[in-house]
């Protein structure tokens, strides 16, 4: 039985003796149509930038786990039916006419 344990990784993009500008600023470029005029919002972001790696291998497939997950979704279905009737049929105001109503 083979898990997937992923892989973080981490690295710094500033090479560490920025003088005049410290951490990390960029521009971020918004392209946009209004009433048949272009615009373009230019946005300088400073601050920190943290990008993060995520990697694994993914499982193989099993016909089991796939029933196993089916097979408790139908029953979370069946629960949620039984407990929304309860509350129709006991405990709702209205219960006499969902009572009146319901198709056996």
């Amino acid at each position: 039985n083979q898990e997937c344990f992923p892989t973080y990784t981490f690295d710094l993009l500033q090479s560490g003796d920025d003088k005049l500008s410290p951490g990390v600023n960029f521009r971020f470029v918004e392209k946009y149509r209004l009433n048949e005029t272009d615009y373009r919002t230019t946005t300088k972001m400073y601050g920190l930038r943290f990008v993060l790696t995520v990697a694994g291998h993914g499982g193989r497939f099993d016909i089991r786990r796939l029933f196993l997950a089916i097979g408790s979704g139908i029953g979370y279905m069946i629960i949620a039916e039984l407990i929304s009737e309860f509350i129709f049929m006991r405990i709702h105001r209205h219960r006499e006419e969902f009572r009146r109503n319901k198709i056996k």
